[in-house]
């Protein structure tokens, strides 16, 4: 879930690349971007809110919808905590009708690769057979601990929210591709790049998140994955103080290399309050959720995401 969750935030990091025009009153594109990264690196907080669309396909129940996330994030993004709501509508390849899920659920990303989820709402539009409702009660309204695993990220889009790794890792896989002088963001002047992705940067990018986790790489099977995907990205950097202000991308072609699902989508993340940001906290009074307590869907703590019967 993590993977998918954490769609507009890689992205984002993707900020730093070598090359570039320059404006005309301005510092060149390489300059800039090497500033950034500086204080990308420093950054100690910020608030951000991500618009995302996005479509699934090639799979049972291709879906296309709209996600809102909004939060904050401290320690340069290895704690994150966001609220997000979710209008999907699927279509069902074995059926002619259509349906909406909504859900709208809070989550809170540690330091230490702790997801807690807060499921708030889940229901769907006309009504369907998807969820036990009495384990979607009994998950309602509490505070759960999903996984104590890796956060990070192999690709740009695998993430909506702002990571430690995209915000001071991914400088080496983006080039700008035009440099769109200055505008205004917030009030604030900053530089405009259009950007997109360098994919054997990326692929070195990733062959080095290997060789850290000691996991092995197979680059003949993802650089044909990653040749499919065309990224058109967009970048706002303050001019003053070499803060991100805001990213964009539009992405197709995002495969799962073993499922074959497909996604496309495009997402934008404005930041605000950098430095600024009140303290966050992990929830207290959270419940482990073990897949022996999914099987077993009789106690207190089940999880809900299971078909109904």
């Amino acid at each position: 879930m993590r993977k998918y969750l954490l769609l507009p935030l890689v992205a984002s990091l993707i900020l730093v690349s070598c090359g570039g025009t320059s404006t005309e009153k301005g510092l060149p594109s390489e300059e800039v971007l090497r500033l950034a990264a500086e204080k990308s690196n420093t950054l100690l907080s910020a608030h951000f809110e991500s618009n995302v669309d996005f479509t699934v396909r090639n799979v049972v129940f291709p879906a296309s919808g709209k996600a809102k996330i909004t939060g904050t994030l401290q320690d340069g993004g290895s704690a994150i905590q966001f609220s997000a709501d979710v209008d999907a509508l699927v279509s069902p390849t074995e059926r002619s009708d259509t349906f909406h899920v909504l859900g709208n659920a809070d989550m809170f990303l540690t330091g230490n690769d702790e997801t807690y989820l807060h499921l708030n709402a889940l229901s769907t539009q006309p009504e369907q057979n998807l969820f036990k409702k009495d384990l979607l009660e009994l998950m309602k309204g509490k505070w759960w601990l999903l996984s104590s695993g890796s956060n990070e990220v192999g690709v740009p889009g695998g993430s909506l929210t702002p990571s430690s790794g995209f915000l001071k890792l991914q400088s080496q896989v983006v080039r700008v591709i035009s440099d769109e002088g200055f505008t205004k963001v917030d009030g604030r002047k900053a530089y405009h790049y259009k950007v997109g992705i360098d994919t054997e940067k990326l692929l070195q990018f990733l062959e080095q998140i290997a060789r850290d986790r000691k996991e092995s790489f197979d680059r003949d099977t993802i650089t044909p994955l990653l040749l499919k995907i065309t990224a058109d990205g967009e970048l706002w950097v303050d001019a003053e103080t070499f803060l991100i202000r805001r990213i964009s991308w539009k992405l197709t072609g995002l495969q799962e290399r073993e499922s074959g699902m497909i996604v496309d989508g495009s997402f934008s993340v404005t930041l605000t309050d950098h430095n600024a940001a009140p303290p966050i906290l992990p929830p207290k009074d959270s419940q482990v959720l073990t897949p022996q307590l999914l099987l077993e869907g009789a106690q207190p703590s089940s999880s809900i995401l299971l078909p109904g019967s």
